[in-house]
């Protein structure tokens, strides 16, 4: 298989604009959640992403996602936990089901081109540990996999997270409006 230098280089370009819309989404989506209880819960698994638990925030978050099946920032955050937790796949299924709620939350698109990304560098360091030894596929493979890290390296930020601050969201969150939009 012959890969363009030139296809992949304008593929490259193109991602590197795409980071630079993640900051700048229309508006972020702030959680809504509705009742006490249940924004403590939100509360709870923010706290629990940003102590570094990702582990413990996945399930939390899975299990307001499973609660809240409509809200896209639910979605946006379980797919961030699994994304640190480089289950790709989960984090990609996540991140889908944000942007069915909302197809314009640039965040989600924003982090799912960042798990394909990292799979498809998975797969390229598989091809080079499976292309024989000095033949032109496997110098084609290493060829690509050298731009794939290099465009991993310079978006290594990881998943971004929702605009404003945690603080932000939680105020926005204790007066949501009624239970029919949290679904």
């Amino acid at each position: 298989m012959k890969f363009s230098v030139a296809a992949l280089g304008a593929t490259v370009c193109a991602l590197a604009l795409l980071a630079g819309c993640a900051g700048t989404p229309a508006g972020p989506i702030q959680p809504k959640v509705a009742g006490e209880e249940n924004f403590d819960a939100l509360k709870k698994a923010e706290d629990t992403y940003h102590a570094g638990d990702y582990a413990g925030a996945r399930a939390q978050f899975d299990a307001l996602a499973q609660r809240y099946p409509r809200n896209p920032y639910v979605w946006l955050r379980l797919g961030n936990a699994c994304a640190k937790l480089q289950r790709y796949e989960d984090a990609a299924i996540a991140y889908q089901r944000a942007l069915m709620e909302d197809k314009q939350y640039v965040q989600a698109s924003y982090n799912l081109g960042l798990v394909r990304l990292a799979q498809s560098e998975q797969a390229f360091d598989y091809a080079r540990s499976t292309a024989p030894e000095g033949s032109v596929a496997s110098r084609e493979v290493d060829e690509v996999f050298q731009y794939s890290r290099r465009l991993m390296l310079l978006l290594s930020n990881g998943p971004t997270e929702p605009q404003g601050n945690r603080e932000a969201h939680a105020a926005n969150s204790a007066n949501p409006p009624g239970k029919e939009s949290m679904q």
